[in-house]
């Protein structure tokens, strides 16, 4: 009901059953509940089906729903205008499985508390406002898949947290500003989409992004990056040009 609420359910398109009766009985838009029809498990309020755009920031009582597997709450062909920043609460989801809260306007650091979720296997955040590096907490995430992080234009840092993920099968970052070394686990045969090139949003079309350091590690061939700096020359350069 908090989400109805909080997040313009009055114009949502698709609003079959809200704020009647139970949300597993009713059969209420978007829910997914267990056999017995007593627990939600799945939350997917705006799928590329229809257009339930959610406008707010979110609601610290999602966090309440203990049992959830799934966390849909965006699409890319009717994106939510969620703001603000992810409620720390989302941190008591511990059975959470998949979290998408892409093409929205998220902000903020990327939460550190995130890395707490270790049951998450997809971890969508492309096309918001998050700012800073990749939390050392992701390191935890050992069952993760899937993760998209692209097109957020303020992410920086390194990929270090994310190097001894060996379940990684997809890994989108472009149109960040990430540096250093490129972990060679993160381009492996075994990791079957990755994409880390790619032109900053709205800055001119030559604005590369991320420029991880020279050399790549040999598999890079599997994996979509087209630049890289050479730090070892650019040491002595710098030191003469300080000089």
């Amino acid at each position: 009901v908090d989400l109805y609420n909080k997040c313009g359910g009055a114009t949502w398109e698709s609003q079959h059953g809200w704020l009647s009766g139970d949300p597993c009985a009713a059969a209420w838009f978007g829910v997914t509940c267990d056999a017995a029809n007593t627990t939600v498990l799945e939350l997917d309020l705006n799928p590329a089906t229809t257009v339930n755009v959610l406008r707010c920031e979110l609601p610290a009582s999602v966090g309440n729903l203990a049992d959830l597997r799934v966390l849909y709450l965006s699409s890319g062909l009717a994106p939510s205008y969620l703001h603000g920043t992810l409620p720390h609460s989302l941190a008591r989801l511990a059975k959470l499985t998949c979290l998408y809260v892409s093409h929205s306007w998220l902000s903020g650091p990327l939460p550190s508390w995130l890395g707490t979720m270790r049951s998450l296997r997809g971890l969508m955040m492309r096309r918001n406002n998050f700012e800073g590096p990749l939390p050392a907490s992701f390191a935890s995430l050992t069952d993760l898949q899937h993760l998209w992080f692209d097109s957020n234009r303020h992410v920086n840092g390194t990929l270090a947290p994310l190097a001894a993920l060996t379940r990684m099968h997809t890994l989108v970052g472009s149109a960040n500003y990430l540096r250093g070394a490129l972990p060679p686990a993160l381009c492996a045969p075994s990791v079957k989409h990755c994409q880390l090139s790619g032109d900053l949003p709205f800055e001119p079309p030559w604005s590369e992004s991320n420029h991880f350091d020279c050399p790549l590690p040999a598999c890079h061939k599997h994996c979509d990056v087209k630049h890289c700096v050479n730090t070892t020359a650019a040491a002595p350069a710098a030191a003469a040009a300080a000089a």
